[in-house]
Parts: C-alpha cells; structure tokens; sequence
C-alpha cells in the first residue's frame, strides 16, 4: 500500500500555521492602514499649495520605502521570533498561483485601456467604489478564513464590508476605497498583534534553535 502525502493539505495546512503567529497579518494590516492613511491626507491637502504638491511626488516614494522597510522587518522577526519555536518550510510557487497572476495582470491591464478609451462612456462608478472596495475585500477574507480555517478573517471580512456600505451611505466617492483599506488595515494589525503575542507566549523555543 503506498502512502501518498496530500501537498495541498500540507501547503493548506503551513500557510495556518504561517497566519496563526501573527506576523502576516500585521505586515499586511500595516501595509493598508498605511497607504490608507497617506492617502487620505493626500486627498484633503489642497493640491495647489506647498504641502500638495510635495505630497504628489513625495507618496510614490513613500510607498516603496515602506515596503522596503516592512520586507526587511519582516524577515528579521521571523528568523529571530517565528523560525527558532516553528521551523519553516519553503513551497515551490504553485502553477495555479502563477495563472492566477497572469490573468490578474492581464485583465489589469485591459481594463486600464477600456477606461482610457471608453471613460467617457462609462458610467460614474465612484459613488460605489467604498462599497466594491469593502466587498471585495470582504469576499477575500471571507475565502481565508474559511479555506485555511481562520474564523477572525471572517468577522474582519464583515467589518470591511461594514465600512464600504458606511463609505457608500456618507458618499464617500473615491476615498470610500481609502477608509476601508484604512481600517480593515487597523483590524488585521491589531488583530495580528494579539495573535502574535499569544504566539511567543505559548510557543517556546526548539532546543535546536538554542
């Protein structure tokens, strides 16, 4: 009889483990609330004076520095904090993930173009886009809480989706996007803290690792 290993199980089952320390969630969470937030101060300064413009070319930077940063943070906590008490397992990218990037891309890129081109004749989505936003965001979370088992993605998945329709009610328009990644951001940090917290507290360190 051959023992045939389930990698889906088993990659299903590492990124549960990968999410239950806390670390993914406050990387992630951070990264929204952060470019949220910036945002959102670049949206109430008033583009023509001093601070509006260095706040034009100065968020694109920003963004990359924060990302660098948050890359770097990341990677030290982990190997000082997570890896010494878990261990780590490093997965192939899976061909789905790679298709699935693919056609994230493409239908991207098409949809840019189709804007460019038919702006005009769209409709004006902006009233809702708190509201998609919230959705979409909600229907993420929704499928991790449920594919990996995480019932706390869950109920931040209802918060996103809270917060879109309280966008769409306050006619929010395009900042609408930014409240919501703002504070679902707040959530997954604050909630990726507590889970992190818990974490040192419950899992000592291997004696190889010491």
């Amino acid at each position: 009889m051959n023992n045939v290993i389930d990698t889906d199980a088993v990659r299903v089952h590492s990124l549960r483990q990968a999410f239950e320390n806390g670390v993914e969630e406050i990387y992630i969470g951070l990264f929204a609330l952060v470019m949220g937030g910036v945002y959102l101060i670049a949206f109430n300064v008033p583009h023509e004076s001093t601070a509006g413009q260095v706040m034009a070319f100065g968020t694109s930077f920003f963004q990359i520095a924060f990302v660098l940063m948050m890359v770097a943070a990341r990677k030290r906590i982990n190997a000082a904090h997570v890896f010494p008490r878990t261990g780590y397992v490093v997965f192939r990218p899976a061909k789905w993930r790679k298709s699935m990037i693919w056609t994230f891309g493409v239908a991207s890129l098409g949809l840019a173009i189709a804007m460019t081109i038919w702006s005009s004749k769209l409709p004006d989505l902006r009233p809702l886009t708190g509201l998609i936003a919230g959705a979409g965001l909600a229907g993420c979370l929704l499928w991790g809480g449920i594919s990996y088992h995480l019932p706390h993605l869950n109920w931040i998945g209802v918060l996103s989706l809270g917060i879109g329709i309280a966008a769409y009610f306050a006619d929010a328009k395009a900042a609408g996007m930014l409240w919501v990644l703002a504070g679902v951001g707040a959530a997954l940090a604050l909630s990726g803290a507590l889970r992190f917290r818990t974490f040192l507290k419950t899992h000592p360190v291997m004696q190889e690792a010491q």
